[in-house]
């Protein structure tokens, strides 16, 4: 205990000589280097086809409702008074389609809402078309 005693004094460690260790590091970094390049002789190359196109609209099976300026609906293209809306999306619902909802930026949310609300009564899956991507309404009616 007493060879100890003076080497927790009050003095600054002394800097730790890492010169020794070059070394050891250098031959990790080799050895390291060494495996990696082993390893990617023995993968296997996966060649993918080519992607021609990717299709990034609504689903194509889905029908596309257009909200217009001034309130109005275009069902598919053809429009539709919102009393009927209800009966149109029953007819989707028994197909299995989904409606696809455009509407300008500035449509209010009240007035997306209450679409979104009958599909969800009627059994139908929605989709919300982004303008960025279709500054028109898309146009479904050729299939």
């Amino acid at each position: 205990m007493a060879r100890l005693a003076g080497r927790f004094d009050d003095k600054p460690m002394a800097v730790i000589n890492l010169t020794p260790m070059v070394g050891v590091l250098l031959a990790l970094f080799a050895g390291g280097v060494g495996l990696a390049g082993a390893a990617g002789a023995a993968t296997t190359t996966v060649r993918l086809p080519p992607v021609a196109y990717i299709y990034c609209g609504p689903a194509r099976h889905a029908t596309v409702l257009a909200v217009g300026e001034d309130g109005s609906f275009r069902f598919d293209g053809r429009a539709i008074e919102p009393k009927a809306l209800d009966g149109a999306l029953a007819k989707l619902a028994a197909a299995d389609r989904r409606l696809a909802i455009w509407a300008r930026p500035d449509t209010g949310y009240g007035v997306i809402q209450p679409l979104i609300t009958a599909a969800g009564r009627a059994g139908v899956g929605i989709d919300l078309i982004s303008t960025d991507a279709y500054p028109e309404p898309p146009n479904r009616t050729v299939r």
